[in-house]
């Protein structure tokens, strides 16, 4: 049985979450600063250096700090009212989701006057109508205090972005492409893409399609063309990813491999034939300089 709906929270103590979420989320983005800037004095390493002021950095530790918080506390929403979600996504929220559903439209907020004042329009256009699209629609779920059970199932992607920044973070960090822990990200990633960010868009959709009639104008003028949005900005970044991480990664194995056979190659000639810097004759035998060939 569904636990009886909450009576309408006013919108004011809403805003005053969603401010307090992006001064929060402000105040992290200068701790990450200080921080760097300390380790920057005590560090004598330049690549440690130039990441600390690295301003993409910073976005994307912020960012993933923000999925952590909203993925899990999304999960536990998911496992702890399952229920009565799916009796009722339209009408069904209580506390719990209504300040997830505020604490990221802060964190969005944040996000958008982030890459506003740090980044160009033309290399940030689709952050940028990510958040002004999924702000917009979380807005209007939180002043209406209906349909917030949707916007919980939006929220299934940041499940995703835990370890999709979490792929940027060991890119930032120099993690080789080969080693286990970026590999297992790799397929964390992928696996819940498809589990997470997909598996929510076609919800969203198929609610859409089959519970019309629910809907109203506003909503679905907001969330038809968003979801649309939605699906074609995800599913670029998953071809992204998929030609980098996988199709990518197989000739770089294959050109690895044969470098690594070349090199063990010049090093038996070497140990059997001593060679000079010219090629010269040595031991009674006429050899040429090595050459890498591909």
């Amino acid at each position: 049985m569904v636990e009886k709906v909450l009576e309408r929270i006013p919108f004011a103590y809403g805003s005053t979450a969603i401010l307090a979420s992006t001064f929060f989320f402000h105040i992290l983005n200068c701790v990450i600063i200080r921080a760097s800037r300390r380790s920057k004095e005590r560090s004598s390493s330049s690549s440690f250096a130039e990441l600390s002021t690295n301003w993409k950095y910073r976005n994307i530790t912020v960012s993933w700090a923000h999925a952590v918080i909203a993925g899990i506390w999304n999960l536990i929403v998911f496992y702890c009212y399952c229920n009565e979600l799916m009796e009722n996504l339209i009408e069904y929220y209580n506390v719990n989701i209504y300040i997830l559903v505020c604490v990221s439209t802060g964190y969005f907020l944040y996000d958008f006057i982030d890459v506003v004042v740090n980044c160009s329009f033309i290399s940030s256009w689709e952050i940028r109508l990510h958040h002004v699209v999924v702000s917009a629609a979380f807005l209007v779920n939180i002043f209406q205090c209906r349909f917030l059970g949707y916007s919980v199932v939006a929220l299934l992607a940041e499940a995703n972005s835990i370890f999709l920044h979490l792929r940027k973070l060991l890119q930032f960090f120099k993690v080789h492409s080969s080693h286990w822990s970026y590999c297992l990200v790799i397929f964390l990633n992928l696996f819940t893409f498809v589990s997470c960010r997909f598996l929510c868009i076609g919800w969203i959709a198929h609610a859409l399609y089959a519970y019309y009639d629910s809907f109203s104008s506003l909503h679905l003028l907001l969330l038809a063309p968003s979801t649309f949005i939605m699906w074609c900005i995800n599913a670029v970044l998953f071809w992204r990813l998929v030609s980098r991480d996988i199709l990518r990664s197989q000739p770089d194995r294959h050109c690895s491999s044969r470098s690594a056979i070349n090199s063990r190659h010049l090093k038996n000639l070497s140990n059997d034939y001593p060679l000079n810097n010219n090629g010269k004759k040595l031991n009674g035998v006429v050899h040429q300089p090595y050459e890498h060939m591909d």
